[in-house]
């Protein structure tokens, strides 16, 4: 037994202290694993606990608890960890010069203004002269600007553009009297009726010069060397006449049974536009007749082409709708480049103004608005009474605008000749 204790005291330790030793790093790894848990099971209910952190502290505590057991030699303190319990903080992130790009937004050099539409102004009346009987359907101004002629039922009058004095009525027309335009020159008048008549005029003596019979018509054009005139009729045809002869030159049919209510002669006299009852805008070669460009289908929404307009340099077409919209082509392509904006109800009258700057509509709403056509901008309005505006027109020097008013189709009540003053804009 001596021989035996001493062999094991000399070369081995004892068994039980072997054993002690085994048992007491065994406690020490679950006593380590258990207060981890605890840990972890606080951080649980703080909602702060993460399913990969949770595996990564249980790995590890297994591990411990394995070297533990298989008595690894790395010292093993043999003091308790100290385990404090507090209420888990947010983990700052370490300052850093890279800003996250997601949410930094570069500062400009200054602030951007707001785009707000100016308020329109209004227009001065100068007067309202009630001599016309009818609706006063078209107008329009001498190159001089030294006579408006308006048409009315079975007559047209012919007012002083500077006094706004009745000159003279020229009477013969035996119906609704739709349009009337004056030669490039001044010297002669055309009116176009009802009654299936295109009249031509002397302003001066107030005597007819010439007549030609042919169907119901709604607008007429001068073209701009003054040898010609057209005219469009309820059968859809353009009809152009010899001025001097009232011979009729060509026709221009487009094929349909829609009414033509508005055409215009290019500044250069190339071409026509027709509008149709319909909404067609239609272009045509003046020389040849041939039909050049159709423009359709642009609204799903009644659109008769109540009046249209090129601009003095040719470069587009402004029209006016049943819809209230004024909108703005291109004329060798037929695209729509803008719309300007609305009447309430139907629009009817339009006129560029001398130097293509501005655009004049009137409409149903008895209102005549000037537009900024390169903006859109809406510039004036002002109401005239309570009759639709159904013409317009500019004076030469682009400082007063006269519009025609009346109820449709009424003979008994006066259409109304209003003239105001256009202010600088």
């Amino acid at each position: 037994m001596l021989k035996l204790s001493k062999f094991h005291h000399n070369h081995h330790p004892s068994g039980v202290k072997m054993l002690a030793k085994f048992i007491r790093r065994g406690i020490r790894g679950i006593f380590i694993y258990q207060q981890i848990i605890l840990q972890l099971i606080y951080l649980r209910r703080e909602k702060m606990f993460r399913h990969n952190l949770l595996y990564l502290v249980f790995n590890i505590s297994i591990g411990m608890i394995l070297l533990t057991a298989c008595g690894a030699t790395t010292p093993v303190s043999t003091r308790t960890p100290e385990i404090v319990f507090s209420t888990p903080t947010r983990i700052q992130p370490s300052p850093t010069n890279i800003p996250p790009t997601a949410t930094v937004i570069a500062p400009t050099k200054a602030p951007i203004p707001a785009t707000v539409a100016p308020t329109p102004q209004g227009l001065t009346v100068l007067t309202e002269l009630t001599g016309s009987v009818g609706p006063i359907y078209s107008l329009a101004w001498t190159p001089d600007g030294l006579m408006i002629a308006t048409a009315g039922y079975k007559k047209v009058n012919l007012w002083n553009g500077e006094t706004y004095t009745l000159i003279s009525t020229l009477t013969g027309h035996t119906n609704y009297v739709w349009s009337v335009a004056r030669a490039p020159d001044g010297a002669q008048l055309v009116s176009g009726s009802h009654d299936r008549t295109v009249r031509f005029w002397d302003p001066i003596s107030g005597t007819q010069s010439n007549q030609i019979n042919t169907n119901y018509i709604y607008s007429i054009a001068w073209s701009p060397d003054g040898r010609q005139v057209a005219s469009g009729s309820s059968d859809g045809i353009v009809t152009v006449w010899d001025a001097d002869s009232g011979n009729k030159l060509r026709e221009l049919n487009n094929r349909t049974i829609s009414e033509i209510i508005s055409l215009g002669w290019s500044p250069d006299g190339s071409t026509l536009a027709a509008g149709y009852l319909n909404g067609d805008i239609v272009l045509w070669s003046a020389s040849s007749g041939s039909r050049l460009l159709t423009i359709n289908n642009y609204t799903s929404r009644r659109c008769d082409t109540n009046g249209l307009a090129w601009s003095p340099d040719g470069s587009r077409l402004a029209t006016a709708h049943q819809d209230g919209v004024i909108r703005l082509w291109e004329p060798i392509e037929g695209t729509m480049f803008m719309e300007l904006g609305r009447h309430s109800g139907w629009a009817r009258g339009i006129a560029w103004s001398p130097d293509a700057h501005w655009l004049a509509t009137t409409g149903e709403d008895a209102r005549v608005q000037i537009w900024d056509t390169k903006t859109s901008t809406r510039l004036a309005v002002q109401r005239t009474g309570n009759l639709p505006l159904w013409s317009v027109a500019w004076s030469s020097d682009g400082t007063r605008i006269a519009v025609g008013s009346g109820n449709y189709n009424n003979s008994t009540t006066p259409g109304i000749l209003v003239i105001l003053a256009v202010p600088p804009f």
